[in-house]
């Protein structure tokens, strides 16, 4: 909408005499058409009306025209006060939407971020959990076989020592003599030497 333009006082009563100059001649012609020519009285009359006009004109302009104009301008200035406002809301409205889709942009980008650090810790945990349990299980692995190998080992030891207890035994028995424990001991210890190698 156009703001109303007001224009200068001069004009104004240019504009207002011309009214009123042209509605008493319409007015005088009419009532002289009627009676054959404007009169004396009807130029007293016309003159009194534009003077009356005149009179009203400037009391108006002095008394009310005034305040009228001021009350327009502080209308006037109010709502272009409100269209700023309005505008400056709008500006504000417009920034905050745009930190707010930023920030939420920002803020998927973040829990990305945290959801893939999160799936790399638990990578990396779940590796060292992995290679700390093939560790472990090689170590168990390991003192299994030594545990096995040492077991096996006392087995032979065991072994040996019963098999030359009951050859000596055995010996004994054949030969109905007793050999000295030493020497028996050498003797059966070859045997079982030459019979480890075939």
């Amino acid at each position: 909408m156009k703001p109303l333009k007001i224009q200068s006082s001069k004009t104004q009563l240019l504009i207002a005499a011309f009214l009123s100059v042209g509605a008493c001649v319409a007015r005088a012609a009419e009532q002289g058409g009627e009676s054959g020519g404007i009169t004396h009285d009807q130029i007293a009359q016309l003159l009194s009306q534009m003077i009356a006009f005149a009179i009203a004109f400037f009391v108006l302009k002095k008394y009310a025209w005034g305040p009228i104009l001021n009350l327009l301008d502080e209308r006037k200035k109010g709502i272009a006060a409100d269209y700023d406002a309005v505008a400056k809301k709008h500006e504000e409205v417009d920034s905050l939407r745009k930190e707010l889709e930023l920030r939420l942009r920002n803020m998927d980008a973040e829990s990305r971020a945290r959801i893939n650090e999160a799936i790399a810790e638990g990578k990396k945990i779940a590796e060292e959990v992995a290679d700390r349990a093939r560790s472990d299980a090689r170590e168990m692995t390991d003192k299994a076989k030594r545990a096995m190998e040492l077991e096996v080992e006392k087995a032979r030891l065991q072994l040996r020592d019963d098999v030359v207890r009951l050859t000596i035994g055995a010996t004994e028995k054949l030969l109905q003599e007793r050999l000295d424990d030493p020497k028996h001991r050498q003797l059966v210890n070859e045997f079982i030497e030459r019979l480890a190698k075939n």
